[in-house]
């Protein structure tokens, strides 16, 4: 039985977690939208966000929660971090259209 609850709410990370990795490029796009209107329009980036934009992290609460309880917090906060990391290296990777001369000039912009 604890290690079924156990499994049950690992899996409920991984969902959430393969959830966010899809809905980044989404909530990324409207960031940068919102950011380029209200610079354009000479005001301070507010990132208000859309209902649509919104997660629910419960399943990571209950899992870190479930794993705490059992004496294996360390395996749920490993796995999320690699998982953190894996998409934080897919988002942080320039395209291929992007030379190191266009890198260099959109980071310029940023640190303006």
């Amino acid at each position: 039985m604890v290690l079924q609850v156990k499994d049950v709410a690992f899996s409920e990370m991984q969902n959430f977690l393969a959830a966010i990795r899809d809905r980044c490029p989404a909530i990324g796009a409207s960031a940068m939208t919102k950011t380029k209107n209200s610079q354009s329009l000479g005001a301070a980036p507010l990132l208000e966000a859309n209902a649509g934009e919104h997660a629910d992290f419960s399943p990571i609460y209950r899992c870190l929660h479930i794993y705490d309880v059992l004496g294996v917090s360390g395996e749920c906060e490993k796995y999320y971090k690699e998982e953190r990391r894996k998409q934080a290296d897919l988002v942080l990777v320039p395209s291929s259209q992007m030379t190191s001369s266009k890198v260099l000039h959109v980071l310029s912009i940023f640190l303006k």
